[in-house]
């Protein structure tokens, strides 16, 4: 549990970065961030996966520019395999959301520190019939 509680620290702090062209040190600040929210994801505690999800989007809208091929892989594993219905569904919306950024400008993920909520909120973007239609 303390090393639970260690690795969940590590991704406040990481979120909390404010965003902009990186420096070479925060470059690996955040190059260590996007690994341990890609362990998060491998938790087998759904409320860990769940809210490194959210962290994920949240690292997304703030650097959309960088590119998470690693926890894409994992979160197309999640989609396909994980236990948990919820897990999932939320790993299918997470990866949907980091493939187009232009749906952070319809829902900030940085507006919340409520996951369920959020993804609520992104499952009822993506069920509208705009985007319904679109797909």
């Amino acid at each position: 549990m303390q090393k639970l509680m260690t690795i969940l620290t590590i991704l406040v702090m990481a979120s909390a970065i404010s965003a902009g062209n990186p420096t070479p040190k925060t470059e690996v600040f955040l190059a260590k961030a996007e690994q341990n929210y890609n362990c998060l994801l491998t938790c087998p505690t759904p409320s860990v996966c769940s809210d490194a999800m959210l962290q994920v989007m949240k690292f997304k809208a703030r650097y959309p520019e960088r590119v998470f091929s690693a926890i894409e892989s994992q979160l197309v594993k999640m989609s396909q395999n994980h236990t948990d219905l919820t897990i999932r569904i939320q790993a299918h919306m997470t990866h949907t959301f980091l493939n187009y950024p232009e749906f952070s400008a319809a829902i900030d993920p940085l507006a919340t520190n409520d996951g369920q909520a959020f993804f609520n909120q992104l499952f009822h973007f993506l069920a509208t019939p705009e985007m319904v239609a679109g797909n």
